[in-house]
Order: structure tokens, then sequence, then C-alpha cells
């Protein structure tokens, strides 16, 4: 992996780890130092690469290689080919490489960094998919490589103390309705179309965690639309459960979106989620959460409110489906699958 700080494809990472960790030698490999360590709670060795030749003597040692990120399946592939190295190589594809290229880089850069990232995915013995959806998206991988597998969670219960009362910090009243979003702030995310919504006559507050590189903008937004008293930043948060336990309605209106860990996330602790209605969500939680037309966004006010008048039996319901489609035990599982058969092939 590209470093071990806290991160969707880290995460998804860390949870098969876990659950596997006791049945089968495992190691991980990172190319860059960070200042965080999602595998800290996990007695794993992790070793830093830094040149090519390092992690092709490290191969020699496992049966299969499994790799997150355009910069570790390059370097997979490069060991592979190059090195000859005799290892299986499996990679998970987290995204939908051109649209998340292209709310980053634009159009150009989005084209070139994707066709070669498709490229790259072609030496490999397998890919994982997250969705039906993606895998139509990548008709033109091939189809004896694919594997469908949905991502999954931790569902013990691993809420923290409360650091900070948002409510008490931000002056928000008892009938406020509190909604709130925990994100990298691109444009691939959506929170302006939330914010764009709202107006000071609704009795919604709406708190956005994190950072990136709509920030700026987004906090403009928030100064032409005079909502200073409405909408409020807060930084990215390390454990964001405490956040979210606070929080009426959990807000997901992402233009494209690869999976979508913060919805199981805020739905294991019982607050319900509202997101677009792209595919993959419809795909995904069509009965695990509601949803607002991305096209209409005006529609998003009419379900934050049925959100907090029904919440109580909407986390129940939710909740339920969570813990049967969505936890990293099963995922896990489904992923020593995918093991077991590329085992079967080295032997």
């Amino acid at each position: 992996m590209s470093s071990k700080k806290k991160c969707g494809p880290n995460i998804v990472i860390l949870n098969i780890v876990k659950e596997l960790a006791n049945k089968h030698e495992m190691e991980i490999f990172f190319l860059d130092e960070s200042d965080d360590d999602v595998f800290e709670c996990v007695n794993v060795k992790s070793t830093q690469i830094k040149k090519a030749s390092d992690l092709k003597e490290h191969l020699k040692r496992f049966d299969i290689i499994h790799s997150s990120g355009i910069r570790p399946d390059a370097l997979v592939v490069l060991c592979k080919v190059i090195y000859r190295v005799k290892c299986k190589i499996i990679t998970t594809i987290h995204n939908y490489v051109f649209q998340d290229l292209y709310y980053s880089y634009g159009l150009v850069k989005s084209l070139i960094g994707g066709l070669l990232w498709c490229s790259i995915w072609l030496f490999f013995d397998k890919l994982v998919i997250l969705s039906k959806n993606a895998d139509n998206y990548y008709w033109f991988l091939p189809s004896a490589k694919k594997n469908i597998i949905y991502n999954g969670i931790d569902d013990n219960d691993c809420l923290q103390n409360k650091k900070c009362n948002y409510r008490k910090e931000f002056n928000i009243p008892d009938d406020g309705i509190l909604a709130g979003s925990c994100a990298n702030l691109t444009k691939r995310k959506g929170i302006d179309l939330v914010i764009q919504t709202l107006t000071k006559e609704h009795k919604i507050y709406y708190i956005v965690a994190g950072n990136g590189i709509e920030k700026h903008n987004l906090i403009n937004l928030v100064k032409a639309r005079k909502l200073h008293e409405r909408v409020y930043f807060i930084d990215f948060l390390d454990e964001p459960e405490s956040f979210m336990s606070q929080l009426d309605v959990f807000l997901m209106p992402s233009r494209s979106e690869g999976f979508g860990l913060t919805v199981l996330e805020s739905t294991k602790l019982g607050i319900p989620v509202i997101t677009s209605n792209i595919p993959i969500f419809m795909e995904l939680f069509d009965q695990m959460c509601l949803t607002f037309d991305i096209k209409n966004p005006s529609t998003l006010i009419d379900v934050i409110t049925y959100a907090k008048k029904n919440r109580l039996h909407l986390s129940q319901k939710f909740h339920a489906i969570f813990q049967d489609r969505f936890t990293s035990s099963k995922m896990a599982t489904k992923y020593e699958n995918v093991y077991n058969n590329l085992f079967r092939e080295v032997l």
C-alpha cells in the first residue's frame, strides 16, 4: 500500500488482516511514512519498501501479494513482469478510475492516468471489484479475473468517549436537526449540493468534517449564501465515530463513489443515512439508506425531515441489513476464498 495512514482502502485491508492474520502468515508492505498508523492495533509485521529491488526479495517469500493503489499496483506488476517473481498477484479496485481522477485532476490527466492504471490491472491474476455496477463499468477487464466482493467493517462496538459536544460547541438548538458528513473534500463528494440546498429558514444544521482541495471553495459558498449560522467545518477526524454518533442524520451526497465506508460506519452506530441516488448507492444500499435526487437536490430537505421523524425505526431497520450484508467477517471470508483459489494455482 502507499502508506499506513487512515483512509477507506486501508481500513478495508485492516479488516481483512484482523480477520485472517490468525489463520495465515501475513505481512504489510508500505511505501511512504505517515503521521498516523491505522495498523497499529494489529500484531502483524510491517516493512517499508524504498525501491523495487527491495520488494523483489520480499515477494519471493510469499505465495500471494495483494496490492492497493496505483503506485503499489505498478510496483507489484514491475516485480512480476521484470523480475519474474512467481507469486500470484491480486488488487482491489476501490474507485471508478476515470471519474475519480477527473474530479481531482481534470479531463486530460484523468484519461492518461486512467488508461495507465487500467493497463496495469491487466497483468494481475485476480481483480476484486466492489459492486456489480463497478463490474459493468470495467467491462473491458477480463471477466475471468474479476471477483465482486462488497466491503465490510468490524461490527463490534468501538465507540469512544465523546471528546466534543457539537450541539453545545456550535449553539445548535434542541429542536434543530443536526446533519453531518465526513469526507475528503473534493468536488466528487458533492458537499456543495447540500450547502446550495440549505436556507436559514430550515431548522437544519450541517457539520462537515474533513479537509481537501475543495474546502476553501465550500467555505466561500457558505459565506455567499450567508449560512455561517447553519453550516460549520471541522478538521479531519482520526476517530469519526464520536462525531457521527451525535448526528440526527448522516449525509453522503457524492457525485461518484467507489463504495462509501462511512455509510456503514454511521449505520453501525444507529444513525440514519441519506445518500445521493447514484447507481452504486442504489445497488449497495437500496434498502439500507434513504436517497435524494442528485439532479434535483432540493428534495434533500424533505428527506432529512423524514429521517429525523422516523429515526428510531429507520436505524433499527438499516442496522439489521448492515449486519446481514456488510460485516468484516463476511468480507474476509470471500477474500479468503479468492486467496485459496489462487494458492491452488501456485502449488
